[in-house]
């Protein structure tokens, strides 16, 4: 229960910052850094294959609605 508190917080809080933050840093090119994508790959591989599909799913519906 603690480990899906943790993550449902960090990809709250990372789609937060991203949208916030993130896309309007002007770095060339014009693309932004990913902090969601970053923080999916890293709870997938510490969490294993079924619940790193579900914690990606949640967090691009999270991002889609921010």
């Amino acid at each position: 229960m603690r480990r899906v508190i943790f993550a449902v917080a960090a990809i709250l809080a990372a789609v937060v910052l991203q949208t916030a933050l993130l896309d309007r840093l002007p770095l060339p090119g014009g693309s932004a850094p990913n902090l969601v994508l970053v923080l999916v790959v890293t709870l997938a591989l510490a969490s294993g294959p079924t619940q790193g599909m579900l914690i990606g799913f949640g967090a691009g519906l999270a991002l889609d609605i921010a």
